[in-house]
């Protein structure tokens, strides 16, 4: 798969990591704040319909066929994906079957990877306009100068380019070109782009009418990682504390023992955050209230209660070896989840994201 798909497919590939995406996401947009002169950047977030639903069977085979595949194994995945048959249960009772005439079932494991072949073509128009003489297409970023045209997981796809109208007419060619093909369809009400701020109001206007989309802001999560586009503050990362939260009420500490709340916390709560603590230090407010958060369940004490706990925070957060209960305080785990990155940095010179930051 990693030969015959695009670096930038960063899904379901040995040795691609959706950590990857995040990464080089955080970069371009470090950039988009950074940008002056009189030309501008574009970012565009794409809100693809039933991306499954939707694919029709002739460009998979299609796409298999052009991608070097033998046409014995075209036939399986044919007889795999034209033989499934469906049927609808109401009240208990199983109605009659029938077939389907295009899609593929998502959450089948051959579907992930079609998806992704599929997805090949777009991929590759999108990286050929960006190699172009007048590259219209494409972000370049770093010291290094790596263009980034896109980035896709799956089918969350976010395009990059010049912020110029020929730029937004290329890739609405190419968005057209592909959708017809493939029978996918994309959502533009849900989707929306966002440019660098040395952009007037007027240009904005004319990317809105060309792309068909509304210019936002702020373009929310990529791959549920917040798109940082102005300084990092304790509300950008609000919802990694607020899910900690929420999830005391449903565990109703009151009938559990200490020792039973010291497991979940150690199983559950402090995994919660892992996920964004491997591409971001999270700001001190956010690790202070996660780790008041910990103790409040362990000691089953309520929010607004103020009494001192009989054994320190910091004491309990030991390894057991040294009298502790082996909890690890927020700010360690994710300072332990950076050096991971340092690690990346060190040892996987042909990762793109570290040929792009260093």
């Amino acid at each position: 798969m990693g030969k015959l798909t695009h670096p930038l497919q960063g899904a379901f590939v040995l040795d691609r990591l959706i950590q990857d995406n995040i990464l080089l996401a955080r970069e371009v947009f470090h950039s988009f704040r950074k940008k002056g002169g009189t030309s501008g950047w574009l970012a565009i977030k794409l809100d693809i319909e039933k991306a499954y639903d939707r694919l029709e069977w002739s460009f998979i085979f299609e796409m298999l066929a052009q991608l070097g595949f033998d046409a014995r194994w075209i036939g399986w995945i044919r007889e795999c994906i034209k033989t499934a048959s469906f049927s609808v249960l109401v009240y208990g009772i199983t109605g009659a079957s029938f077939s389907s005439s295009r899609g593929i079932r998502q959450g089948d494991t051959l579907s992930l990877y079609l998806l992704i072949l599929c997805a090949e073509l777009l991929a590759r128009n999108l990286s050929l306009a960006g190699n172009q003489r007048d590259k219209l297409n494409g972000v370049s970023v770093g010291h290094s100068g790596v263009r980034i045209p896109f980035l896709t997981f799956s089918y969350d796809t976010m395009i990059f380019a010049k912020a110029s109208e020929s730029s937004c007419r290329l890739i609405r060619a190419i968005l057209n070109k592909y959708f017809s093909h493939s029978g996918q369809l994309v959502n533009y009400h849900k989707s929306s782009f966002q440019v660098t701020s040395n952009i007037s109001n007027y240009m904005k206007a004319n990317f809105a009418n060309v792309l068909v989309m509304v210019e936002s802001q702020d373009l929310g999560e990529y791959l549920r990682y917040p798109i940082i586009t102005s300084r990092v503050t304790k509300e950008t990362f609000g919802k990694v504390a607020s899910k900690v939260t929420n999830q005391l009420p449903k565990w109703k500490a009151n009938s559990r023992s200490q020792a039973g709340r010291l497991v979940l916390i150690q199983s559950n709560l402090t995994t919660k955050d892992n996920y964004q603590m491997q591409s971001f230090y999270l700001p001190k407010s956010i690790l202070t209230s996660l780790d008041k958060t910990y103790r409040i369940f362990f000691w089953n004490k309520d929010a607004s209660n103020a009494s001192t706990n009989l054994i320190g925070w910091d004491r309990i957060c030991k390894p057991k070896c040294f009298g502790g209960l082996g909890l690890r305080k927020a700010d360690t785990n994710n300072i332990a989840m950076q050096f991971k990155l340092l690690w990346k940095f060190l040892t996987n010179n042909n990762n793109l994201w570290v040929k792009l930051v260093r």
